[in-house]
């Protein structure tokens, strides 16, 4: 329903920020050698409830278990916030001990675009000092409902046999909804829609192309904003230039990669691995990334996808796909199928797979003639 507010503006990414008050769950205990949370100022920072837990496997089929205290670390470094990945890690003024867990509270905000908010106006009387607070209010309560149910979650990982906990409906109920601001939005547009008798929950079909991307909608809330998810941070600049990096290294890429300089099939292969992980939030990220840096992406995703599911018809020469001659002695055949092979090489992403197995078909055909040949040479 949310998303039906962003036809109303002219400019979608006219959107307005309310500030909050939003409590984290930081774990405590030891990672390997290091205690925490750890101490910094008058700030406690460690491992939140939710990054205590991972989900695997597809949508519907996968399990939950716990993060190892290896997942979390990074061996190499020396100090001791340092040594978190920067995904696995929070922080905030200390509130009260919570059995297992420090209750902390940092200052956050939640996105709601302009049109919303004049509707809220009128809910909360048409006080602007009053909705804001208002606002604020129920966000952070829903944060709070958020990080009960995360709890809850990790509680229930914790127990589960061999520490595994299968996906099931009641398990996925357990999910924080991980977006506040699309959450309060739905609350006043749905008690808008009551009010005006009007059922807030008619399917109403988006047309192609509108709105984009709301991850992309959310970066556009104000100048040289970022926004990070457990894999990567999109920042969008004020010239309207985007930038992406890895926050964890995933399918071979390192830490700190700048996205913009990795090839788009590469980034076709990140984007199926983090939506195979359900890793939703870092999903939309990298799609408002690749929609505005390569705008024909989805086009050319299903190409790709095409392409790999099976091979056109290919020459029946096995010479012809190897690009050698028949005059050719076997020795410099070898050679010409090692260096194709490594050519076609699938962490290179050039090619879809069917192209190594055409060759090394090719090259086992000419093998088996030149080795006939030369056990049996012509008079």
């Amino acid at each position: 329903m949310t998303r039906h507010s962003r036809f109303v503006a002219a400019n979608p990414a006219e959107r307005v920020l309310v500030r909050f008050a939003r409590d984290e769950l930081l774990w405590c205990g030891h990672l390997g050698d290091l205690e925490v949370p750890w101490r910094d100022g008058t700030r406690h920072a460690g491992p939140t409830v939710l990054d205590l837990v991972l989900r695997e496997g597809p949508a519907n089929r996968g399990r939950w278990r716990l993060r190892t205290a290896q997942e979390f670390l990074e061996p190499a470094s020396t100090s001791a916030d340092a040594r978190f990945l920067p995904a696995l890690a929070s922080g905030g003024r200390l509130v009260r001990e919570e059995g297992e867990f420090l209750r902390v509270e940092k200052p956050s905000t939640i996105s709601i675009g302009a049109t919303t908010l004049r509707l809220a106006l009128g809910l909360y009387g048409g006080e602007l000092d009053a909705s804001y607070e208002a606002l604020a209010a129920e966000a952070a309560g829903a944060w709070r409902e958020d990080l009960e149910r995360a709890r809850a979650l990790y509680l229930a990982v914790r127990e589960a046999p061999g520490g595994r906990l299968l996906e099931t409906p009641a398990v996925a109920a357990l999910r924080p909804s991980g977006n506040v601001s699309e959450k309060i939005e739905q609350g006043i547009l749905r008690q808008v829609c009551e009010q005006l008798g009007v059922d807030p929950d008619l399917e109403i079909r988006r047309p192609r192309g509108r709105p984009g991307p709301k991850a992309l909608a959310d970066l556009e809330e104000r100048d040289d904003l970022s926004e990070a998810g457990r894999y990567l941070r999109v920042t969008l600049h004020g010239d309207g230039r985007i930038g992406a990096r890895l926050l964890s290294p995933v399918i071979g890429l390192a830490v700190g990669v700048d996205l913009a300089r990795v090839p788009l099939l590469t980034l076709l292969a990140l984007h199926a691995r983090l939506g195979g992980a359900g890793e939703h939030d870092d999903v939309q990220l990298l799609e408002a990334f690749l929609d505005r840096s390569a705008p024909s992406w989805r086009a050319q995703a299903q190409m790709h996808a095409q392409e790999r599911q099976a091979p056109p018809a290919v020459a029946d020469d096995p010479y012809a796909i190897l690009g050698v001659t028949r005059a050719m002695d076997l020795a410099d055949i070898t050679k010409a199928y090692r260096r194709a092979m490594q050519a076609l090489h699938p962490d290179k992403g050039a090619c879809p797979p069917w192209f190594a197995q055409a060759a090394s078909l090719a090259y086992q055909r000419i093998k088996a003639v030149k080795t006939a040949e030369q056990e049996n040479p012509s008079p």
